[in-house]
C-alpha cells in the first residue's frame, strides 16, 4: 500500500492560508490600528513611542485572553466533541498577533527611561558595582523578561512548519506556555499599574478579564473530564 503523501498525512490539523486566515489577519491589523488610535486619545500629548508601548501592551494582553478562551467556547459550542484538535487556526492567528504587539510594546517601552540603557531595566549600579534591581519596578521587568521569551518562543513556533517538524503532540505542549505568557503578562501590568497610577479602570479592566478567562478556562476543563467519563462509561 503506498505511503499517503505528506498533505494528506497532516490533512485535518495543518490548514493552508486560505481566504478566512487572510480576512482574520485583516482584522487585527484593524483593531491594532484602533487599539493605537484610543491610546492616542487616553494620551493625545504623548509621543508615539508612549502611545505604542502602552495601547499594545493592554492589547497584547486582551489577545492572550483571547486565546485562552477560543478553546473552552469551541468545547461550549460543539457538544459531540471531547477534546479540541492540536491546532485551531483562529487562537494561532490572534497568538500570532499576541506576540508582534507584545514585542512591539518591549522594544518601545525600553526607551521610555534612561535613554534606551536597557540594563538599568534589570540592574542598578552604587559605588559597590551592579546589583540587581528590585522592588515592583525590577520584579516587574524581570517578569517582563520571562514573559518575552516565552512570548518570542511561541512566536517563532507559530507557523506550518513547526508543526510539521514537532508533530502534533510536542507542538501542543510547547504551546501550553501560553498559560505561564498569561501569568507573567498580567503579573507584569498589576506592578506596572501600582506604579503609574492608573490603577482605576485599567487596573478594573485586568481583574475582570482576568477572572472571566479563569472561569472560562475551568468550564473547559470540567467539559472535558465530563465527556472524558461518559465514553468511559462500561
Amino acid at each position: 500500500m503506498p505511503r499517503p503523501s505528506q498533505p494528506a498525512r497532516l490533512r485535518g490539523f495543518v490548514v493552508g492560508f486560505g481566504r478566512a486566515r487572510w480576512l482574520t489577519h485583516a482584522v487585527l491589523l484593524a483593531l491594532t490600528a484602533v487599539a493605537y488610535g484610543l491610546g492616542m486619545l487616553y494620551a493625545p500629548r504623548a509621543a508615539p513611542s508612549y502611545v505604542i508601548t502602552l495601547a499594545f501592551g493592554y492589547w497584547a494582553l486582551l489577545l492572550i485572553a483571547i486565546t485562552l478562551v477560543i478553546g473552552p467556547l469551541q468545547l461550549a459550542r460543539d457538544r459531540r466533541r471531547r477534546r479540541n484538535p492540536v491546532n485551531l487556526n483562529i487562537r494561532r492567528d490572534i497568538g500570532i498577533w499576541a506576540g508582534i504587539t507584545g514585542l512591539l510594546h518591549v522594544v518601545f517601552g525600553l526607551q521610555q527611561r534612561f535613554g534606551g540603557d536597557v540594563i538599568r531595566f534589570f540592574f542598578s549600579h552604587d559605588a559597590n558595582g551592579w546589583r540587581l534591581l528590585g522592588g515592583a519596578f525590577g520584579i516587574a521587568n524581570h517578569v517582563g523578561l520571562l514573559g518575552t521569551l516565552v512570548l518570542i518562543v511561541l512566536l517563532v513556533t507559530s507557523n506550518d512548519l513547526a508543526l510539521r517538524k514537532l508533530k502534533g503532540p510536542r507542538w501542543k505542549t510547547l504551546q501550553r506556555l501560553n498559560y505561564a505568557l498569561a501569568v507573567f503578562a498580567v503579573l507584569h501590568t498589576v506592578l506596572y499599574q501600582s506604579l503609574g497610577g492608573r490603577q482605576g479602570a485599567f487596573a478594573d479592566a485586568v481583574v475582570v478579564g482576568m477572572l472571566v478567562t479563569v472561569v472560562v478556562q475551568f468550564v473547559g476543563i470540567s467539559l472535558v473530564q465530563a465527556r472524558r467519563a461518559d465514553v468511559n462509561k462500561p
